[in-house]
């Protein structure tokens, strides 16, 4: 078995459906890839998808874009200062307060400019202010021109077992459902290691702020 690129997994792919309709090069292998990965950013939450990025507001602006991988905060706070910009869920009572005053933003809720995620703040910024923030982003796609990612490097087996899984719910195969229990464990296994580091003396705590629909 060789699982260390994409053409790899493709062929595995086509090899354990074992269908003469499909092989590696079928377009439906590429879309359960494709769904495993929607799959893995929904559900996987772990250090190795933690990047660090710095933000910065604009007076009279609402919003500030963020990177196109974003998923959630695991926090976000001035960089200037400990304070932190407190996430308000309710997207509905945000804006009942997005841009009635002006001043240093002590909120924000997420929103969306098209596909591109914004951080928009609750009360407008009257000056430009440094955020220093650490998110989850999304796990980089697999394609022709990206071969391989660090999820399928070091756990191989999961990627084939969630492209399966959504392989054998395509066909309608009561096998989708071991896939699933296997892909299920695996993403548990993974979150619950992250969390035991994250949690690991001190008592430090997680502070996730918003995520993606």
């Amino acid at each position: 078995m060789s699982l260390n690129d994409y053409d790899g997994l493709k062929t595995e792919i086509a090899s354990y459906l074992a269908r003469s309709d499909v092989t590696s090069a079928s377009d439906s292998v590429d879309t359960f890839i494709d769904l495993a990965e929607a799959h893995f950013n929904k559900k996987l939450r772990v250090l190795r998808m933690m990047e660090d990025v710095s933000l910065a507001t604009a007076a009279a602006q609402t919003y500030t874009n963020l990177p196109t991988d974003f998923i959630k905060f695991f926090a976000v706070e001035y960089t200037d200062s400990p304070k932190k910009l407190e996430y308000l869920p309710a997207q509905s009572n945000a804006r009942m307060y997005a841009g009635t005053e002006q001043g240093k933003p002590d909120g924000f809720y997420l929103g969306w400019s098209g596909t591109l995620p914004q951080m928009k703040y609750i009360k407008t910024p009257d000056a430009i202010y440094d955020i220093t923030g650490v998110y989850y982003q999304k796990i980089p796609a697999l394609s022709s021109g990206n071969t391989t990612n660090w999820l399928l490097t070091d756990y191989p087996e999961l990627y084939l077992n969630a492209c399966l899984y959504y392989a054998f719910k395509r066909f309608r195969s009561p096998i989708a459902a071991d896939y699933k229990a296997l892909t299920d464990n695996d993403i548990k296994i993974l979150n619950d290691e992250a969390e035991e580091i994250q949690t690991a003396g001190g008592g430090m705590q997680m502070r996730v702020y918003g995520t993606t629909p």
